[in-house]
């Protein structure tokens, strides 16, 4: 049976995206990440929320959009281009497994595919505006977390400690961003 997924990334993968779909072979921002595409799965985060599915569907979409646009975010902490990009999927549920690559994911929402995602298997591509000027915020989000696979210079580092000290919340970010969803010749049925 065929459901909903969402993948979030940076836009430093969006021309490949539009080519080719999502890839395994991407680098990986946690060093216990596998050759896999990440996902988040509405049911799946419903679940680990306590919602009911029926009674809340609507919140639970907007939950896994959101987790798949934090994903990006975390992305957008080494991105050259700094927009999240959302990216929305339906893939067979038989396909997938839940994510087990460290300790604090079993049981999240996430979920790990084993291949590539073909362009026929996305459904809608968000792209948001450009985040660059909250690049230390993304950073802060990453750096010194137990698995980070990245390596900030100083100067991002000394960024991201200003970021750190800032009373910034999750709401704040929130109304700064803003998606346009993108239509391409192979997403147009």
């Amino acid at each position: 049976m065929k459901r909903i997924y969402y993948h979030g990334t940076s836009a430093d993968n969006l021309e490949s995206i539009l080519k080719n779909g999502l890839s395994i072979n991407e680098d990986k921002l946690w060093t216990c990440s596998e050759d896999a595409v990440y996902l988040w799965d509405t049911l799946a985060l419903a679940e680990a929320n306590g919602r009911d599915l029926e009674d809340d569907a609507d919140y639970i979409e907007d939950e896994t959009f959101r987790a798949a646009r934090e994903s990006g975010e975390i992305a957008c902490a080494i991105a050259k281009d700094c927009r999240v990009v959302v990216v929305k999927v339906e893939i067979d549920e038989t396909e997938l497994s839940e994510d087990n690559s460290c300790e604090n994911m079993a049981g999240s929402g996430a979920v790990v595919l084993y291949r590539n995602i073909p362009l026929s298997e996305i459904i809608e591509i968000h792209v948001s505006n450009d985040l660059s000027l909250i690049k230390g915020y993304f950073i802060n989000l990453l750096i010194g977390r137990d698995y980070c696979n990245v390596d900030f210079n100083k100067m991002e580092i000394r960024v991201a400690e200003c970021f750190k000290k800032a009373e910034i919340y999750p709401e704040d970010i929130d109304d700064l961003i803003e998606f346009e969803k993108i239509q391409t010749p192979s997403l147009i049925n």
